[in-house]
């Protein structure tokens, strides 16, 4: 048997976590098609199907041969972009903290724009009027599907 890779792991941590999710998710009192358990059911689906890809695309992986030197090199040689993901965190903490008080639909636009300025490759020239329209169209259609579609009520802040 071949050694099992960090991909497989993840693979199978994912089903793992997919199940308890789901076996959360039917602890949840039901009220009809689209209530509070919806969203958690769609949740756990998706990180089935995510876990099952990972762990059939780990599987194929190990079945192939072994890749050449320069292979290896490419690959140990992508890292992660640490200022991005530290500024990312920042972005969701910020996110989270004014969310109740400035509102879903302002600080998910702000949130978004800013977003997008932090994953654009600073090789690449920043859209800023693409940035701003898909993020406002977003939250605006978010928030509407949430509260017209669902019946559910997201913060107000600021637009009460």
């Amino acid at each position: 048997m071949k050694k099992m890779t960090s991909d497989l792991i993840l693979g199978m941590l994912m089903l793992a976590m997919a199940t308890f999710y789901l076996v959360m998710t039917l602890n949840i009192p039901r009220r009809g098609t689209i209530d509070a358990t919806f969203v958690p059911f769609l949740l756990s689906g998706g990180i089935y199907i995510l876990g099952t890809i990972q762990v059939v695309s780990s599987l194929i992986k190990q079945n192939k041969k072994p890749p050449n030197a320069a292979t290896q090199k490419e690959a140990t040689a992508q890292k992660v972009d640490t200022p991005t993901v530290i500024k990312t965190l920042i972005l969701l903490v910020i996110y989270i903290a004014l969310l109740d008080k400035i509102g879903f639909v302002i600080m998910s636009a702000v949130y978004l724009f800013a977003q997008f300025i932090v994953l654009t490759p600073v090789s690449k020239r920043r859209n800023y009027l693409l940035y701003a329209i898909v993020a406002i169209s977003s939250s605006v259609i978010i928030y509407v599907i949430f509260r017209y579609v669902f019946d559910l009520m997201l913060p107000g802040g600021l637009l009460k």
